[in-house]
């Protein structure tokens, strides 16, 4: 048996023998995996129209007083066409005239259910918007049949029930770092190039040089005209000269902010 000890006990006649010829409405083993969310269209215990109709949500909410279960939970009811094998139907009192959201009385008990179905079936604390989408979805989800069921108001409610049931809300983002002045210059290749170094570094400090201006051979080969031009552009920037390319070097040819 899988009953809430919330809510009274208030069962409709159900055969899980049944070979109704409406396969949705006959009775069977239910494993859930979802909860569903429905508005009753109307006010007052539901059961005398469940028996007369021969259709049951598993649980009741009312506006006030105590919930009612109809359905044991580990059976199907008979609430929403192609829901009725995943998921736990709810009804919820009201919206006989429109739209109207649940109260603070429902929401509470909407989420203290949805602990209990997290506790008995393991059904997840997460919005679902497929009939076979663990979670809590609703009447009219993604799979369900074309209804009005529930109406918005309740069905945007559904972040408050799980909040209440105890989803934490999501953290903010993390403020963006600031984004840098200008393009970064890319690592230092991690040796100093000098007269006699070959290779790409080599071969992009020299591209690096003629992109800002100087006459240089793009090679790969540290030679006497890369040596002379770097000496004469550490010397433009006063950076020491010695013809060796280290970190300082590197990083202020790849620099923007200074146009030679």
């Amino acid at each position: 048996m899988a009953r809430w000890p919330t809510a009274a006990w208030q069962p409709v006649p159900t055969d899980r023998t049944t070979t109704d010829r409406d396969q949705w409405r006959a009775s069977g083993d239910l494993r859930p995996i979802a909860v569903t969310l429905h508005h009753q269209a109307g006010n007052g215990n539901p059961f005398p129209v469940y028996i007369a109709r021969r259709v049951s949500a598993h649980v009741w909410i009312p506006k006030a007083g105590l919930p009612f279960q109809h359905v044991d939970t580990s059976i199907r009811a008979w609430h929403g066409v192609a829901h009725n094998a995943y998921s736990i139907g709810v009804e919820t009192e009201g919206c006989a005239g429109g739209d109207e959201p649940l109260n603070e009385h429902q929401l509470d008990l909407f989420a203290e259910l949805m602990q209990w179905a997290t506790r008995t079936h393991g059904i997840p604390l997460r919005l679902s918007e497929a009939i076979n989408d663990p979670g809590l979805n609703y009447h009219r989800a993604r799979g369900g049949p074309a209804t009005a069921c529930p109406c918005d108001l309740r069905v945007s409610q559904r972040d408050e029930i799980l909040r209440r049931a105890g989803v934490a809300a999501p953290s903010p983002p993390a403020p963006a770092a600031p984004a840098p002045a200008g393009p970064q210059p890319p690592p230092f290749p991690g040796q100093l190039l000098r007269q006699g170094s070959t290779g790409d570094a080599v071969r992009r400090f020299q591209q690096r040089m003629r992109d800002r201006g100087w006459r240089i051979a793009v090679d790969g080969i540290f030679g006497p005209e890369t040596d002379r031009v770097v000496r004469q552009f550490q010397r433009e920037k006063r950076i020491g000269v010695d013809g060796i390319v280290g970190v300082v070097t590197w990083t202020t040819a790849f620099r923007t902010d200074n146009v030679t």
